[in-house]
């Protein structure tokens, strides 16, 4: 039971972190994680239809892909999904079995010159095909997808298997383009 609080505890943990943005909306020195956000709804907004447009608003990323869907991805079964938010960035993440282990998909609104800037500045980025209108894997290893005005970032954290971890980035990435729009 001691090791099901603790594994539990480093989930929440993991999820708290992956809340807080990992620094995106914060300027940094050195290359940014990830391309400027540029007028996006809040979250609230972007569920009413009288509020955000849809050139602002930003779906939630928890309705755009299943379960079972991210589980075949992966190969591992899902345990459970939540959805977070931070600012106009909204993401979705799944806890998967073995504990540990997560993919997650964060949804903002950017543009092409953002996004070719904020690869630029990553060094270790090195470009994707067939995956969007650009994109590309960072030295953090997560793969960001611009299609139209929307930057998606992808984490597979199966670190131990990283030639993995761009296939199933790939995988989710195909599910979910079609219905950014």
């Amino acid at each position: 039971m001691a090791g099901r609080t603790l594994t539990l505890a480093t989930v929440l943990l993991t999820g708290a972190l992956a809340l807080t943005g990992c620094g995106l909306l914060t300027k940094k020195t050195t290359a940014p994680a990830a391309p400027p956000v540029v007028a996006a709804a809040s979250p609230s907004a972007s569920a009413s239809s009288d509020s955000g447009s849809a050139e602002t608003s930003v779906p939630d990323p928890c309705t755009l892909i299943t379960d079972n869907d991210v589980s075949v991805a992966v190969g591992k079964p899902v345990a459970k999904h939540f959805p977070g938010t931070n600012g106009p960035i909204l993401s979705c993440e799944w806890t998967l079995d073995p504990a540990f282990l997560v993919v997650r998909i964060t949804l903002t609104r950017t543009t092409r010159e953002a996004f070719d800037s904020a690869q630029k500045l990553d060094s270790s980025s090195k470009p994707v095909t067939d995956v969007g209108d650009a994109a590309y894997v960072g030295g953090d290893q997560d793969l960001r997808v611009l299609k139209g005005t929307f930057l998606m970032t992808l984490k597979y954290s199966d670190t131990a298997h990283p030639e993995s971890q761009l296939a199933a980035n790939k995988t989710v990435a195909a599910k979910v383009l079609p219905k950014l729009t």
